[in-house]
């Protein structure tokens, strides 16, 4: 028989707390005794759950054999399918958030419809406006302009661009609508000198002093540049509340269709007369010189405006139900991003982005069973064959071949 000093009653004590540790937790608990002998008052130990193994066993589904297969097919691995579809769903807005913000459009746009006339104005005149504390966000230079500018309430509002098609991507989420400007605005030499740019200005100027009142409806509204473009301010309308802080409200401007020929601005055309432009004289001619140079700029500023809803229309049809070209484009707008190709004047926006993969998708070139992956590799081949600069580099001339030789 084995008698320990008292010194060492110490080490048993360490060492029978040690085998416990090792034995499971349902034996610790059934021998949860205290130092003075008693069991502990805590109650009986709890019974663990164990987990079921009959799911391991199950066999799989006719639907989950078809995505693995199409994971073999469709994608390089399962592990980047799985990269994919987190990042998709990281950068995608939520459905429950979509519907709160198409409700906030829509009362918006009610809003918009209501709002009252005003007086005529001359272009030149805008004592009316700044009296109302706005401060218009252009260069007007030429100040002298013909032209007379009277609000009106708009005809309709359209919902544009990406949200409205469901492809909008996070963090910057932007809702963007298109106030149509009435007949009762516009005269028919409107495309001239920078006449157009003016009214739909002095429009969205109108409309900032009427809804900056609406507390209830907006909590901010400011001027920006629409892609940088100096010529092309648009408002921006933060929600009041938790909504401001997630989504924002952009306001454009749209001309009612047939107003303009189309012909008109075309990239070779004039609208902007070197005699107005240079000495701030406006002749009152109507036949075009065709020694004017060609203002394609300015016709692509104007056309943007005529082709708002149209685009949208075309955008939304084409992408409807092809859920792997949606998720192709946010993944799409997502490589935009991360290399600063969507900021700035004359970006290639997500947009612009989505627009071509609905244009190759027409074309053929895209299919609607290909997966998001196959769709990114596609639409950016795509970009590198048909940009002229690219091919140049590509094709170098005989001299040049000679000397790398």
């Amino acid at each position: 028989m084995m008698i320990l000093a008292a010194g060492d009653t110490s080490k048993e004590e360490s060492s029978i707390a040690g085998r416990e540790e090792l034995l499971p937790a349902s034996v610790r608990n059934e021998s949860n005794v205290t130092a003075n002998g008693d069991h502990d008052v805590e109650g009986p130990p709890k019974k663990v759950a164990r987990l079921s193994t009959t799911h391991f066993r199950k066999p799989l589904t006719n639907q989950e054999l078809n995505e693995l297969k199409e994971t073999e097919s469709l994608y390089k691995s399962n592990l980047f399918k799985l990269q994919v579809s987190e990042l998709i769903a990281e950068v995608s807005v939520k459905a429950k958030r979509q519907r709160t913000v198409e409700v906030y459009v829509n009362e918006l746009q009610k809003c918009l419809l209501k709002l009252s006339s005003s007086k005529s104005h001359k272009l030149i005149d805008q004592e009316w406006l700044t009296k109302r504390g706005v401060n218009i966000p252009l260069e007007q230079e030429p100040w002298e302009v013909k032209g007379n500018f009277k609000f009106v309430p708009p005809t309709h509002v359209h919902s544009v661009g990406s949200f409205s098609a469901g492809l909008s991507c996070k963090p910057h989420v932007h809702a963007d609508i298109a106030v149509e400007i009435p007949l009762e605005c516009l005269q028919e030499k409107d495309n001239l000198n920078h006449r157009y740019h003016r009214k739909r200005v002095l429009y969205l100027s109108f409309i900032a002093t009427k809804i900056v009142k609406l507390h209830s409806l907006v909590a901010s509204v400011n001027f920006t540049y629409h892609q940088g473009e100096h010529m092309k301010p648009i408002l921006v309308i933060t929600p009041p509340g938790k909504l401001g802080k997630h989504c924002a409200v952009r306001l454009h401007t749209c001309i009612p269709q047939d107003f303009f020929k189309f012909s008109r601005f075309s990239p070779s055309k004039n609208n902007v007369r070197s005699t107005w432009y240079k000495n701030g004289i406006e002749s009152e001619v109507t036949l075009v010189d065709h020694s004017e140079p060609a203002t394609p700029h300015y016709n692509n500023s104007l056309l943007m405006d005529m082709t708002h809803s149209k685009n949208t229309c075309f955008l939304q049809q084409t992408l409807e139900g092809a859920e792997s070209i949606q998720h192709a484009t946010l993944l799409l707008k997502v490589w935009l991003r991360q290399r600063d190709l969507d900021q700035g004047r004359g970006a290639f926006t997500g947009f612009v982005m989505s627009m071509f993969a609905a244009y190759l998708l027409r074309k053929g070139k895209l299919s609607r069973v290909m997966s998001s992956y196959q769709v990114v590799r596609i639409v950016l081949h795509e970009l590198g064959e048909n940009c002229s600069s690219s091919k140049s580099r590509r094709q170098p001339s005989a001299s040049v071949v000679r000397c790398r030789r």
